[in-house]
């Protein structure tokens, strides 16, 4: 078969082109380190990359939100620890106070310096904010300071929100408690209901929580026991007017029982002396320790008033352990949070692993490989440059002489 000159000529152009392309990729690949620059140069690969980046996009969100989170859940823990640490020194000026014998009335004058310097730290507390300046327990109102006004009186000025970011694709996890929460709406006494004594009794009576004793006939009404006799009582429902009981036999120290809760009234009520019984009712921290720092402005003078001193005392002492398991509760779920955090971030390390692995399968360049391909590519180009110089150089006259 005849080959034209120019055919031939055509045909090794063709193929020194070729390999000239093949080398000039290959050095931008090895130069580049990369083996996918062009969706053309593997398109579906090249949409393989596409989705990869976008997964690992959203995997680095993730980490900066679990960062976020982390370091925010643990400013507010930082600031549940140290109210904690003051409802416990509180708790025990309390106990100290209830002493009355251990007690003049200069000391009584430093117990309630002392409980004033923590109302404010409580307050202090409560308007804490993050390294942003934003206030941590304000909800979703984070430029609006918590907590303002006196400490029996308290006003919260943030929402019941809780932020919350996400750190895994379906999960989210709340980086703020609402204040309200936290500090306030508190349920006093027992968490059911309060017992407390009426501040004109004259005797020398004092009421003492039994417990819920059946909380299926439970009502959260507010009752009243009125002596009407040394041993002789009336029980009424304030809630709803109602006198459940008349002349009824007291007996010092026996339960007694309605509603379905239990109390005990021990000593020597006078005729016309009130204890109560009250549904309890939510109420801030502040206003619980302020409380107590009242009480002390008003050391007791006789007997009677050092029963309802005592009195006082074993009521705000029920409240604080409230307060105080409030704040176990809130850190109990924040620990809980916090590991999810760990977890979330574990999980999408290993699966940012394995994204990293399988997009540089596709986009990086394999350099061993590279290197290899281009030195035979190098090779064949200069076997076929050389071939087409020898075949150029070929004539009929060479063969004519």
């Amino acid at each position: 078969m005849r080959i034209a000159t120019e055919t031939l000529f055509r045909h090794f152009l063709g193929q020194m082109g070729a390999r000239q392309a093949e080398v000039l990729d290959l050095q931008q690949q090895i130069s580049s380190g990369r083996r996918l620059d062009r969706a053309a140069d593997d398109p579906i690969a090249a949409a393989r990359v596409l989705d990869l980046e976008q997964s690992l996009g959203r995997l680095e969100q993730h980490r900066r939100n679990i960062d976020f989170a982390r370091a925010r859940l643990g400013d507010e823990e930082a600031a549940l620890a140290a109210a904690g640490d003051v409802l416990q020194r509180v708790r025990e000026l309390a106990v100290s106070a209830a002493n009355l014998g251990a007690h003049s009335a200069d000391s009584f004058v430093a117990l309630r310096a002392e409980l004033e310097t923590h109302v404010a730290q409580l307050f202090q507390i409560a308007n804490r904010r993050d390294a942003q300046g934003r206030y941590l327990f304000a909800g979703f109102s984070a430029a609006v300071r918590p907590f303002d006004g006196p400490p029996d009186a308290a006003v919260y000025n943030g929402d019941q929100g809780r932020p919350e970011v996400e750190i895994a694709p379906g999960r989210r996890v709340a980086v703020a408690d609402p204040g309200f929460a936290v500090f306030g709406s508190i349920r006093e006494g027992n968490g059911v209901f309060r017992v407390g004594a009426d501040a004109a009794n004259a005797g020398t009576g004092r009421i003492v929580d039994g417990g819920l004793v059946d909380p299926a006939v439970y009502l959260p009404h507010d009752f009243r026991i009125v002596f009407t006799a040394a041993d002789r009582y009336d029980l009424i429902d304030d809630t709803t007017g109602t006198v459940l009981a008349s002349g009824a036999v007291y007996t010092p120290g026996a339960p007694i029982v309605f509603n379905g809760v239990g109390v005990v009234i021990d000593g020597a009520p006078a005729i016309g002396d009130t204890f109560t019984v009250r549904a309890a009712r939510g109420r801030d921290v502040f206003g619980m320790v302020q409380e107590l720092v009242d009480l002390l402005g008003a050391p007791p003078v006789d007997e009677a008033a050092r029963v309802r001193f005592v009195q006082t005392v074993d009521g705000v002492l029920q409240n604080l352990d409230q307060a105080i398991g409030r704040l176990l509760e809130v850190r109990t779920d924040l620990g809980a949070r916090l590991v999810a955090l760990d977890q979330a971030e574990a999980e999408n390390e290993a699966v940012q692993a394995a994204f990293t692995t399988e997009l540089g399968r596709l986009r990086d360049t394999d350099l061993p490989e590279a290197i290899s391909r281009l030195q035979w590519a190098l090779t064949t180009l200069d076997a076929a440059q050389r071939s087409f110089v020898a075949i150029e150089r070929l004539s009929l006259f060479d063969h004519l002489r």
